[in-house]
């Protein structure tokens, strides 16, 4: 019986050290010790530079009001129940990236980033980075997040969300204003992932394809209506003013769209309470 009740407790131990979150505090650079409430508190570059000893399981960073550039991109490669977020607004804690991504999310597992705002800058027409980009990664969630274009508007070649390589993501209360792509200028969905969307804000977004969303290659797309989303004045070049979808799959439930389009190529389409107002695209999809 003894010998029962020690082993019950070894592994309620372990359960317990297992489940346990870790708070690390991020301050933008430059600024005092004394705006940290705990530590450990670094700058985000610190963290990345030690990323074997702070980006591990069960890891929770709560990012201070404060403009952040980054120097490196954060890599949370093989990683599980990771958790980057904004300390108290979502608008307080601002990431400003250029030419490189700023979030790479690879061979991952139940990461959520929440409560912060992307700004690219210093972007160029060559510019590939994206604020986050995810690959082969399961049950990540995106939640309160903002993500702004340049205020030049300068065509950049990548979305500031790409998301490819089987990976299951959801994006929830989200706001994407005046970006830019070549495909799909605020997200790109690609390589059989499974993206679902829900109480987001698509707005002044463009590309040369896709002014908003592009979902390619076995990937599939489901719009909620709880909260709905919405869609305007999103535009394209070629084809697909809000979304396009090649060889994909999109189920739209309950969504706005408003001086908008969807552009559907060789794909499963299952709109449901779905509006169109004033459509325009110079190319293919100004309605359809």
């Amino acid at each position: 019986m003894y010998i029962l009740v020690q082993l019950l407790l070894l592994v309620l131990m372990f359960v317990l050290s297992t489940s346990t979150q870790h708070v690390h505090y991020v301050k933008p650079d430059g600024s005092p010790p004394e705006v940290c409430p705990d530590q450990p508190c670094l700058t985000i570059d610190q963290y990345v530079q030690r990323a074997n000893a702070y980006f591990t399981t069960g890891a929770h960073f709560l990012f201070l009001a404060g403009n952040y550039r980054l120097q490196a991109t954060i890599r949370l490669v093989n990683i599980s129940d990771i958790t980057l977020a904004g300390k108290d607004n979502e608008s307080d804690a601002i990431i400003y990236y250029g030419n490189s991504d700023a979030i790479q999310c690879i061979n991952a597992t139940n990461f959520c980033i929440q409560k912060l705002t992307f700004i690219l800058h210093d972007s160029t027409v060559s510019n590939i980075s994206s604020a986050i980009k995810i690959l082969n990664s399961k049950n990540v969630e995106i939640l309160n997040l903002t993500f702004k274009g340049s205020s030049e508007f300068v065509m950049t070649l990548t979305s500031p969300v790409f998301i490819y390589l089987n990976s299951d993501v959801s994006i929830t209360s989200c706001v994407f204003k005046r970006n830019t792509a070549y495909f799909g200028g605020a997200l790109y969905v690609v390589s059989g992932s499974n993206v679902i969307l829900d109480g987001n804000m698509f707005i002044g977004n463009r590309a040369v394809y896709s002014g908003a969303i592009h979902v390619e290659d076995g990937s599939i797309l489901t719009l909620k209506g709880t909260l709905g989303n919405t869609f305007a004045h999103n535009s394209a070049v070629v084809a697909g003013g809000a979304i396009g979808c090649l060889n994909s799959s999109i189920d739209i439930v309950g969504n706005n769209m408003e001086n908008s389009a969807i552009l559907n190529i060789t794909t499963s389409l299952q709109p449901y309470r779905i509006y169109f107002f004033n459509n325009s695209v110079i190319g293919k999809g100004g309605g359809e």
